[in-house]
């Protein structure tokens, strides 16, 4: 890997549309932040951060990676975007990109590894995926536009605002199926979620 990136696992959130704790969902006979996790590190990602904050204690004893940072989010009921902020004034100074994902956007390995490889050999300032028309998840932001993302507002702030104002310098990364979409935020979404990945 040319370029040092540090995967941002974002799992603070309320899980309320899911009814249940969503990092605890079983997903393929395993906690599916475990699951998470481990695709970032099949991916290559050896710098993991794992951003809490409902039930974050809970959720933490049952990650079993120790050599994940775990970052707590005290504003997780202003928003997502709280948590991005979290990861991103956690990262390492010499980080050189943020690979940013949900714990309920459920992604194997060989799709984060090859958003990582396209990205290292473009060098662009944020990288996703990208099928259908739309923009899908993981992203990868450039290091650069952290100061950026970081002066946005805290409660109001959204990542949005960031891939919007750059996406003439967006590189996307075509896949041919719609699981780069997949998010996991109703128990129907999860319960049809098996049969994409």
């Amino acid at each position: 890997m040319r370029n040092r990136m540090t995967g941002i696992l974002l799992a603070a959130g309320l899980s309320t549309r899911m009814g249940a704790l969503k990092a605890l969902l079983d997903w393929h006979g395993k906690a599916l932040i475990n699951y998470q996790i481990e695709s970032f590190l099949g991916s290559g990602l050896s710098e993991i951060i794992v951003v809490l904050g409902h039930e974050a204690t809970t959720i933490a004893d049952h990650i079993e990676y120790p050599d994940v940072t775990i970052a707590f989010n005290a504003d997780y009921n202003e928003g997502k975007f709280t948590s991005i902020r979290t990861g991103i004034e956690n990262i390492p100074t010499d980080s050189e990109a943020a690979v940013l994902l949900g714990v309920d956007q459920p992604r194997p390995p060989d799709t984060i590894t090859k958003l990582i490889a396209a990205h290292s050999d473009k060098d662009p300032l944020i990288t996703v995926p990208y099928q259908g028309g739309h923009r899908g998840h993981p992203i990868i932001i450039h290091s650069s536009l952290f100061n950026e993302i970081l002066s946005l507002p805290k409660k109001t702030g959204n990542l949005r605002d960031i891939l919007d104002n750059n996406n003439e310098k967006i590189l996307r990364v075509p896949f041919s199926d719609d699981h780069i979409h997949l998010d996991l935020n109703k128990p129907d979404d999860y319960h049809s979620a098996h049969t994409l990945i």
